[in-house]
């Protein structure tokens, strides 16, 4: 292969080429390839090149590269590289990459890359990382991940990754990993783990968890879950648990569950299990205990170990007790509290549970109330703390917060209380702006 060395613009544009060529430029003035040759560019200490159409580039020291099409780039240094199309990217040191199309790109050290559409990206050291489409993207150090599509990651060391649609991450030492969709995820050290869809997560040491749907989690060390509808969860150590809905949970040693709706639970070690609902299905080994949180009688708690215990604490929810556990704003006969409703662009608020029930501010609203026995989740209208409201519609795109009166004579607090209530009138006093959440 020839090879030319070039010194200037003019230099390159007086070259007349039928065939690959080497093109060795060592010049700090900014070269741009204008001809259509399958050129090899090699852009040699604080060169600029800009490439264009199926050109090569090799860049060393502080070198920037622009390429199109289906370029080639290695950069070195701290180089700059924006790599278009079908370009292939692999960058040193410090260099930052931009690649696009189909691009596969692999960035180490400090690098930071943006890639998308199908692209490949593995990049080291601290890099930060943002891939989407169907990308596929490995991360070490402290590096920082956002994937779309159907993007697969794997980031080690304090790496935060953030994965959508149905993607697949796994996430070592301190990550923080928020996975949507379909997603899979394993998360060890400290990581902190939302897993949303049918996603599976496993998750180590001091992880947190919340995964909602039919998503399924394992989590070790003292990992906080917090499992919705169908999901399936195995809990080892000092893990705290709340399982909701049709959730399956598997708790060993020292492990905190919060069991509702139609949750199934196996405890083992010295697990402790609050139960909130008569539809829990829990059995005791060992020297698990569990609390009955509501007064009907319990048929499916089974105790498969002499030393497990069951407790029926004597305790009466009422008014008194829920003002006293939870932060409420009292005025005289009416209490301050909340409701988490849907917000349409219009600016119109609508119940989560019947979204033909609109509120408006400054309207009253009445509701008859079912009897106490039915529990916090019947007829009537559900307000409660500020908390509890913020955290029941924390992950809606459309959430909106409101502030209302309500009568306390027309308040009624049931046994499965966890901080809601049913009240058969309420007064919307206004949308609670974010900045007071």
């Amino acid at each position: 292969m020839k090879t030319i060395i070039v010194k200037t613009q003019k230099d390159l544009d007086k070259i007349q080429v039928d065939k690959d060529v080497l093109i060795k430029i060592c010049s700090n003035e900014r070269i741009i390839i204008k001809k259509r040759y399958f050129y090899w560019v090699e852009a040699m200490e604080n060169s600029s090149v800009e490439a264009m159409e199926n050109s090569r580039v090799k860049a060393w020291e502080n070198s920037r590269v622009v390429a199109w099409e289906n370029s080639s780039v290695v950069a070195r240094g701290n180089s700059r590289v924006e790599a278009m199309e079908n370009s292939s990217v692999i960058a040193w040191d410090n260099s930052r990459v931009k690649a696009m199309e189909n691009s596969s790109v692999e960035a180490m050290e400090n690098s930071r890359v943006k890639a998308w559409d199908n692209s490949r990206v593995k990049a080291l050291g601290n890099s930060s990382v943002e891939a989407m489409e169907n990308s596929r993207v490995k991360a070490w150090d402290n590096t920082r991940v956002e994937a779309w599509g159907n993007s697969s990651v794997e980031a080690r060391e304090n790496s935060s990754v953030i994965a959508w649609r149905n993607s697949s991450v796994e996430a070592m030492e301190n990550s923080r990993v928020k996975a949507w969709d379909n997603s899979r995820v394993v998360a060890r050290g400290n990581s902190s783990v939302v897993a949303r869809g049918n996603s599976r997560v496993e998750a180590g040491e001091n992880s947190r968890v919340e995964a909602r749907e039919n998503s399924s989690v394992i989590a070790w060390g003292n990992s906080s879950i917090e499992a919705m509808k169908n999901s399936r969860v195995k809990a080892w150590d000092n893990s705290r648990i709340r399982a909701w809905e049709n959730s399956r949970v598997e708790a060993w040693e020292n492990s905190r569950v919060e069991a509702r709706e139609n949750s199934s639970i196996v405890a083992r070690g010295q697990v402790g299990v609050h139960v909130f609902s008569n539809n829990v299905s829990l059995i005791l080994f060992s020297f698990a205990v569990c609390w009955i949180m509501f007064k009907e009688k319990q048929t499916k708690i089974e105790k498969k170990s002499k030393t497990a215990t069951i407790i029926i604490p004597e305790v009466t929810k009422d008014w008194e007790w829920f003002k006293n556990n939870y932060p409420i704003e009292i005025t005289g006969k009416k209490a301050i509290l909340y409701k988490a409703v849907h917000k349409t662009e219009s600016g119109m608020y609508y119940s989560d549970y019947d979204n033909s029930f609109s509120y408006e501010i400054g309207k009253t609203y009445k509701s008859k109330n079912a009897p106490i026995e039915d529990g916090s989740c019947a007829t009537g209208l559900h307000v409660s703390h500020k908390y509890w409201a913020k955290r029941f519609g924390a992950y809606w795109t459309d959430f909106a917060l409101l502030q209302c009166e309500v009568p306390i004579k027309s308040i009624i607090v049931c046994d499965d209380c966890d901080g809601k209530v049913r009240t058969s009138e309420l007064k919307v006093i206004r949308e609670i702006p974010k900045e007071e959440y």
